[in-house]
């Protein structure tokens, strides 16, 4: 599940950058659609799996980190 959610976070990150060079090249338009499209996308993704690791961290005593991260989402 880590490794999922490492793998969507480089691929928004790649993302980004596209948007990046985007704004450089004054293709507001495009930058507009890869923000709204595939970066929103990815977001949610990085969500689902982020909701579901702490769900599993919740009554776990063994796992500070997702249980921190689930009381944090509340």
């Amino acid at each position: 599940m880590y490794q999922t959610l490492l793998e969507l976070k480089n691929k928004r990150a790649q993302l980004i950058e596209q948007g990046k060079q985007l704004i450089t090249e004054k293709k507001f338009d495009e930058h507009k659609q890869l923000l709204e499209g595939a970066v929103a996308d990815v977001n949610a993704q990085i969500d689902a799996v982020e909701k579901q690791m702490a769900e599993e961290g919740r009554f776990s005593d063994l796992d500070g980190h997702l249980k921190g991260l689930h009381d944090q989402l509340q």
